[in-house]
């Protein structure tokens, strides 16, 4: 379906460049509503839409073209980075005792768990990880962390993610060009055959929470960048599933972020004796000013992160004095996208940023703003907003 001219609403306040992307876009009537959905939120939480760049209304088309299929097909290889859920941990290790090992369960952890890994290595010794993954591609090509295909056992390359944008068909030549080269070298590392065997404690389990083995009982369950592609309903149920998983005392966290901890909220719980308890809700600061689409992003409808972060930053953004010093801070990530520099490059400034505005008054001031309104709320010792919900 060709989107001629965008009338939702939630277009109205858009500047005639991101209107005319929107209007010259092959969008189906889903993409057109979950774009809408993203500007009313955005809305909500405190942003201009006169405002937004050129470079957003790209990603969006983007991800409603390619990404979003792909997950709802399961055809995203389960790729993640080394450090991606560090300050989570972090605070996963708060009140865990320093001498008896923990059992974790990491639903969707990616491939390979890396950050599963990192998990149990920060835990006492004989600590061990179950990393559920729905499915495994065959092999993985990778170029680097924003590109990669899925690569089948029969040598068919099924999925393609690529920052550049070109054609299809002009980047599946490509591929094909790219992967026979990594099998005439044989030492290459770009090309791996992905496997189930153990990795440091870690033991990879094909399945999903709705039709998994049997899997016992744990101390720790993480599920990032998982249940906001699915339905209220169905988020409902696998959170449940996840959660009957804890053992007393146990602690889980569920949310999401960007691949290097970017853009990143997440709810936390705790089962007290028989009794599962919503303690947390924590988010990095820089959804205040994103880079890319990721704070925003409701694939459904009704995403309790999305619309939980969409009030506190409401609240943030409400304070203009902090808007513009946060939006100082991180110029020079938001130039560079602006820039149309690589998206990779422009996270890896933004990382950066990030983990030092941990030293920075921005944060304290950020909570103060929320404990201003009747909101209860801590900075953590990674440097991001805990809402005590």
């Amino acid at each position: 379906m060709v989107s001629q001219v965008p009338n939702q609403s939630a277009f109205s306040g858009l500047s005639a460049q991101s209107r005319a992307l929107l209007s010259d876009a092959i969008l189906d009537e889903y993409s057109l509503d979950l774009i809408a959905r993203y500007f009313r939120t955005m809305s909500r939480a405190g942003f201009i839409l006169k405002d937004v760049k050129p470079p957003l209304v790209r990603m969006l088309i983007r991800v409603c073209d390619e990404f979003l299929p792909a997950v709802i097909n399961g055809k995203i290889p389960p790729i993640t980075a080394s450090g991606r859920h560090l300050s989570i941990d972090q605070e996963l290790l708060r009140g865990v005792p320093c001498s008896r090992p923990q059992r974790v369960l990491d639903v969707g952890a990616g491939y390979p768990p890396v950050t599963s890994r990192e998990l149990v290595d920060a835990l006492p010794r004989g600590s061990t990880a179950i990393s559920l993954e729905r499915r495994l591609p065959s092999y993985l090509l990778m170029k680097d962390q924003s590109s990669y295909a899925w690569v089948e056992s029969d040598g068919r390359i099924s999925f393609i993610r690529d920052e550049k944008d070109i054609p299809r068909n002009v980047l599946l030549r490509e591929y094909q060009k790219f992967l026979r080269e990594c099998l005439d070298a044989p030492a290459s590392n770009m090309l791996t055959k992905t496997s189930r065997t153990p990795m440091a404690n870690v033991e990879m389990v094909v399945g999903d929470l709705a039709h998994s083995p049997v899997l016992g009982s744990f101390d720790i369950a993480r599920a990032m960048n998982i249940f906001s592609y699915y339905s209220v309903q169905a988020r409902d149920e696998l959170e449940r599933t996840m959660l009957s998983y804890l053992k007393v005392d146990g602690v889980a966290v569920a949310g999401s972020n960007y691949w290097n901890g970017c853009e990143q909220r997440y709810f936390r719980w705790s089962k007290v004796d028989d009794r599962i308890i919503s303690t947390a809700f924590t988010f990095t600061l820089d959804n205040a000013v994103p880079l890319g689409c990721t704070p925003w992003l409701d694939v459904w409808g009704g995403c309790p992160e999305v619309d939980l972060l969409g009030k506190f930053v409401a609240i943030i953004r409400n304070d203009a004095e902090l808007v513009d010093a946060l939006s100082h801070y991180f110029r020079e990530s938001q130039s560079m996208v602006h820039d149309g520099m690589p998206l990779m490059d422009c996270y890896e400034v933004r990382k950066r940023e990030l983990t030092n505005l941990r030293t920075s008054h921005l944060v304290g001031r950020a909570a103060g703003t929320l404990i201003a309104h009747g909101i209860a709320c801590d900075v953590t010792c990674a440097g991001e907003i805990e809402v005590r919900i």
